[in-house]
């Protein structure tokens, strides 16, 4: 979609994540997408071109202002898992995997999606900024799993989370006794919704 009629409510209420594409096939890559179900973000920079090639008279044209980039928003319900979402992206036309810190795809603020889009200005070092300010798809209270420990099947809850150093606090099961760990933020997956205290203690009463 092109930012122009982007509305902001919108932009604040999605989840973001860059995507790859294919190199010139930014505009047809947002198309499909947008044809599946997804809001997409396309900056548009213009540039005055001559109409031919030999020609002298200049003409006002667009251009994607992210190369070989798409901007993506997942309008997801509470308790959904955002990267269920990237196969259906990833298998449209044109589309590549998404961007992030290291293997993980990285989850792009919203606050900062929107001065991206009304910056006016769009290259490669405004995608380095974006991925740098990440954030993690769960917050505390939420259960996430562990990647690199048995594969991902030891599983905890969020306590708390420091972005600047982008470490979790995750306390997990040990021996039936409750433990605290520091992980890496990165490192772990939204896997579901954890009990409050108010409904944990209904439980055990």
């Amino acid at each position: 979609m092109d930012v122009t009629t982007l509305d902001s409510e919108v932009v604040m209420n999605r989840a973001w994540y860059i995507f790859r594409v294919n190199t010139n096939k930014e505009t047809r890559a947002s198309e499909y997408v947008e044809r599946a179900g997804y809001t997409t973000a396309l900056p548009k920079v213009i540039h005055r071109v001559r109409i031919s090639r030999h020609a002298t008279r200049r003409a006002d044209k667009a251009f994607p202002g992210l190369k070989s980039y798409l901007l993506v928003g997942f309008n997801l319900h509470e308790g959904q898992n955002p990267q269920d979402h990237f196969w259906q992206v990833r298998r449209q036309p044109y589309m590549r995997d998404p961007v992030g810190t290291g293997c993980y795809a990285s989850r792009v603020p919203c606050e900062n999606v929107r001065d991206f889009l009304n910056n006016g200005r769009w290259d490669q070092r405004s995608v380095e900024k974006l991925i740098r300010n990440w954030q993690p798809d769960y917050c505390a209270g939420d259960v996430v799993g562990l990647k690199g420990i048995a594969s991902g099947a030891v599983r905890g809850i969020v306590r708390s989370i420091d972005l600047p150093s982008r470490m979790a606090q995750i306390e997990i099961d040990l021996l039936g006794k409750p433990n605290k760990i520091n992980w890496p933020a990165d490192k772990c997956f939204y896997s579901g919704k954890g009990e409050d205290e108010e409904t944990k203690n209904k439980a055990e009463a």
